[in-house]
C-alpha cells in the first residue's frame, strides 16, 4: 500500500465534481453532517470521507485500508449511492469496488496528500459525477425511504447533500459569507451553509491549485493561498494530477462560459 512519506494515512475522503451541460459552471457536491452532541463540526458541510479501518496494529503497514480503499467504502456509504460517479471514457462506476478500482487506475480529476506535523496524512480525491441538478432532492427522498423501513437512520451519515458552485465556494472562503448560494432540493436560492474547518483546510488548496491551472476564471482571490501550509495547518501538501488531462470538456468548458458570460 502507498502512504503518505510523512506518516500513516489517517482518512481519505471523496470530493465529488461535475460540470452543468447548460451553463457551463463546475459544482461541487457537498454533505451536511447529521446533528451530534458535543461535536464543534455537527451540521456542518463538506466531502465525503472518513478515518481508515485498521486492525488495532500502531504498525502503518498493517493498516487494512489504504487511501482508495477508505475513500470509496467512505463515499458510497455517505452519498447511499445516489450520485453517478464515472471515468474519464464516462464509464460508470457504482459500487464500491469499482470506485476504488477506478481510484487505483487514477481515474479521478485530481489527487490531495496532507501531510500533518504528528506523522499522519489525509487523501482527498476529485472525482467526477454525472451532472444532476435534482440529486439533493433525491437524497432527500432516499432518506424518506428509509424512514419507511426504519425507524432510525443509523444507517445514514448525511443529514443532506447539495451542489454548490466553485466561484461561491470561494467567495464562502473569502468573505465568510453565510449565505452559500447551492442548488437546493426544491428550488433554487440563497440557503446558509457552514463548511466544516477540516474540509476548509482541504479546500483551499484545491481551489488555489484550480486558479493556477486556468480551471476557474474568476475575480475572487483565496487569501489563504499565500501560505497554505499555515492555514491548513500541514506541512505539505502533494498534488497528483490523474485523469485531469482527459477532462477538457468537463474543466475548460467553464472557462470558456465564464469568460463569455
Amino acid at each position: 500500500m502507498a502512504f503518505h512519506k510523512d506518516g500513516r494515512l489517517s482518512g481519505a475522503s471523496i470530493l465529488p465534481i461535475t460540470r452543468d451541460p447548460v451553463l457551463g459552471l463546475l459544482y461541487l457536491c457537498l454533505g451536511k453532517e447529521f446533528p451530534a452532541a458535543r461535536w464543534i463540526e455537527s451540521r456542518m458541510w463538506g466531502d465525503f470521507g472518513g478515518s481508515v479501518l485498521s486492525g488495532g496494529s500502531q504498525d502503518a503497514e498493517q493498516q487494512k485500508e489504504d487511501a482508495e480503499a477508505c475513500a470509496s467504502r467512505e463515499a458510497m456509504e455517505e452519498t447511499c449511492g445516489v450520485l453517478c460517479f464515472i471515468t474519464s471514457s464516462g464509464c460508470v462506476m457504482e459500487s464500491h469496488e469499482s470506485l476504488e478500482a477506478g481510484l487505483r487506475e487514477k481515474e479521478y480529476v485530481m489527487r490531495l496528500d496532507f501531510g500533518y506535523g504528528n506523522f499522519r496524512s489525509y487523501t482527498m480525491f476529485l472525482v467526477e459525477f454525472k451532472f444532476d441538478a435534482e440529486i439533493g432532492r433525491k437524497y432527500k427522498m432516499h432518506l424518506e425511504e428509509t424512514l419507511k423501513k426504519s425507524s432510525t437512520l443509523d444507517l445514514i451519515e448525511k443529514e443532506s447533500i447539495c451542489l454548490i458552485s466553485l466561484q461561491d465556494a470561494m467567495h464562502q472562503l473569502n468573505y465568510k459569507d453565510s449565505n452559500l448560494k447551492q442548488r437546493s432540493c426544491s428550488k433554487r436560492g440563497r440557503l446558509a451553509i457552514q463548511l466544516r474547518n477540516s474540509f476548509i483546510h482541504r479546500l483551499v488548496p484545491l481551489l488555489t491549485y484550480l486558479l493556477l491551472l486556468g480551471v476557474i476564471h474568476s475575480t475572487y482571490y483565496i487569501h489563504q493561498s499565500k501560505n497554505t501550509s499555515r492555514t491548513c495547518g500541514t506541512r505539505d501538501v502533494f498534488t497528483e494530477i490523474g485523469a485531469l488531462r482527459n477532462r477538457t470538456s468537463l474543466l475548460r468548458s467553464s472557462v470558456s462560459h465564464e469568460a463569455h458570460g
